[in-house]
This record gives C-alpha cells, sequence and structure tokens, in this order.
C-alpha cells in the first residue's frame, strides 16, 4: 500500500520512502507517478517517518503499519508483480520448533578448503539422500580472498532422521556447519500439505507395525 497521512492526497505527494526491497517491488508503480522512492531501514520505519512528518510524504508499508501509525492508504496492490511475496523469519536463541512433516531447515556450511569438487561434497550428501533443496547462496565469510560460505535451506525437519544423518555427516566432514533452525513452512497450501503428511505418516506405520507383528518371538 501507498499510505499518507490523512488529508493528504496523491497529488500532493513529494517523497516516497519505504525498504529498499519493498521500493524495488513497486518500481513500475513509482516510475508511473513520477515519484522515486528513498530508501529506510524497514516499511514500518518508513510509515513511523510518515507519521511524524508535516511534509506531504508516503510510505510503501503493509496495511497493519497503516493501522498502527494512523495513516491512510492512497494505492493499494501496487507492487509490480501480484506473486510477490515476503518472509519474515521469527528469530530465537535456543528452542527449535516442533515438527509438523512439512518443514524446512536452514544451515551454513563453511568449506574446510577451496578445490576442485568441494561444492559438490556439501550437495552430494543432500542429493544422495533424496532431500530436496530450497534455496542456495553463497556469502563471503571475510576471512579471506574467495573465502566463501553457503547458505542452504532444503526441506525436512531436524528431527527426521534423514536430515539429522545428513547434518552429522556434513559437520563430519566439514571445517564447520552452522544450524539455523527448523520451521514449518508457511501459505496458502501449507496446512492442507501438513494434513496430507500426517495421514501418510500414520498409514506407513500402521503398515510397518503389521510387518512387524509377524516377528517371531
Amino acid at each position: 500500500h501507498l499510505l499518507a497521512r490523512r488529508g493528504v492526497s496523491l497529488d500532493e505527494v513529494t517523497r516516497v520512502r519505504s525498504y529498499v526491497h519493498a521500493l524495488a517491488q513497486c518500481r513500475g508503480y513509482l516510475q508511473s507517478i513520477n515519484l522515486e522512492g528513498e530508501p529506510t531501514t524497514s516499511t514500518s520505519q518508513a510509515a513511523r517517518e510518515v507519521a511524524g512528518s508535516n511534509e506531504p510524504w508516503a510510505a510503501v508499508a503493509s496495511e497493519l503499519a497503516g493501522e498502527l501509525f494512523g495513516l491512510v492508504a492512497l494505492a493499494s496492490d501496487i507492487e509490480d508483480h501480484p506473486g510477490n511475496v515476503t518472509r519474515f523469519v521469527l528469530v530465537g536463541r535456543h528452542d527449535v520448533a516442533a515438527p509438523t512433516g512439512h518443514d524446512r531447515t536452514t544451515i551454513v556450511c563453511f568449506q574446510d578448503a577451496d578445490h576442485p569438487g568441494s561444492l559438490y561434497a556439501i550437495l552430494g550428501r543432500f542429493a544422495a539422500r533424496d532431500i530436496n533443496l530450497t534455496k542456495l547462496e553463497s556469502r563471503p565469510t571475510k576471512l579471506g580472498l574467495g573465502d566463501y560460505c553457503f547458505v542452504i535451506e532444503f526441506e525436512g525437519h531436524v528431527a527426521d532422521d534423514v536430515v539429522a544423518d545428513c547434518l552429522a555427516d556434513l559437520q563430519a566432514h566439514l571445517a564447520r556447519v552452522k544450524f539455523l533452525g527448523s520451521y514449518p513452512v508457511t501459505g496458502e497450501q501449507a496446512l492442507e500439505r501438513r494434513e496430507q503428511v500426517a495421514l501418510a505418516r500414520h498409514s506407513a506405520q500402521r503398515w510397518i507395525s503389521e510387518i512387524r507383528s509377524r516377528i517371531r518371538a
């Protein structure tokens, strides 16, 4: 939403403020009204600044931010691509969310040495266990030129045996693996997917229990 103080019209707006990624997602709209975005530290900070200013400024922020800071929407659904989504992460120090059957896990892998096949040595452990990767990013460690770590997000929970085995294998063969967390996947299909997984697990458990019941005492 494009938010402004009550009484400010779209024609009066001289500045549009928001977080850099929010501005990028609305670049086409801002160009259509001949305004350029000015970056702030967050979308909520942009709303706060607009609410506290006497200038005819606007902020690209959520409907909730508008309610919290007393702003009104001058325009809605201004993103260039309707399918755009923003993911927010709740960070804690110790606890890991309980498995739901539709989860993802994020880790950071640090290479023990830069040599041919070093990235494959990491990724091959996931492929061997049929674990699907959903995100892979390389980031400089700032310890030396060409020294990178890899942020890896994949399907599954650390409580899953196959995931735990993969992480243990990585930890045993790499200099360091940093576990960032396992968490439920959100989205429109998430609940339905979790229910499907729960039913599949229940059916599989009955199947294996029936087989084990045949074991001779």
